[in-house]
Order: structure tokens, then C-alpha cells, then sequence
């Protein structure tokens, strides 16, 4: 039950992030580095860049706090120490992922 939870939760993440990358493309698109374009547009397309990138860490945050909960509870039920390392690629994953699209789009 706990890894398919983590697996939406980290479906959702990509989700929001792959969303960001494309709203950041959108508002690139709409405004050149010259300044001739579409200045509205671009206004859009960055606010709602900006809104996906908090809902991203958001739903990161979450992630993580839900994580605990449920790693202090196995931990408190069985007695014995969880090893952490099996549930980490659902907590790293996402912003490594956000933050290598992000340089792409920069380079």
C-alpha cells in the first residue's frame, strides 16, 4: 500500500514538473530575448510556471512528511530499525529531475 502511495506521489511530482517545463517553454516562446513578442502571453505562461514549481515542492514536501509518518510507525510497530535506502529514489528522483531540466532549458 505504501509504495503504490509513494509511486502516485511521485507520479504527481513528475507530473508538475513536466507541466513547469512546458509553461517555461510556452512563456519563452511568447517572448524572445530581443523583447518583440507577445508581453501578456508571456506573463501568463510564467505565472503559471511559478504556480506548478510551488505546488511542485509542495506536493515534495508532502511526500516527505507522509514518508516519516510512515517510517515512525513501521519503526514504533515492529521494534526494529527500517532501512531507509529502498524508499529514497521517491524523495530524490523529482528534484534531481526538475533540476536537470531546469540547466537544459538555462543552457
Amino acid at each position: 500500500m505504501q509504495r503504490i502511495t509513494f509511486r502516485y506521489l511521485t507520479a504527481i511530482e513528475l507530473l508538475f514538473a513536466l507541466s513547469f517545463f512546458v509553461s517555461c517553454w510556452l512563456s519563452d516562446r511568447a517572448l524572445d530575448k530581443s523583447g518583440i513578442g507577445d508581453p501578456e502571453r508571456f506573463t501568463f505562461w510564467n505565472n503559471i510556471a511559478g504556480i506548478l514549481f510551488y505546488i511542485f515542492i509542495l506536493t515534495w514536501i508532502i511526500s516527505i512528511v507522509i514518508l516519516l509518518i510512515v517510517r515512525h510507525k513501521l519503526r514504533t510497530k515492529t521494534n526494529t530499525e527500517n532501512p531507509w535506502q529502498p524508499t529514497t529514489n521517491h524523495i530524490w528522483l523529482p528534484p534531481l529531475l526538475l533540476f536537470v531540466g531546469w540547466i537544459v532549458c538555462v543552457l
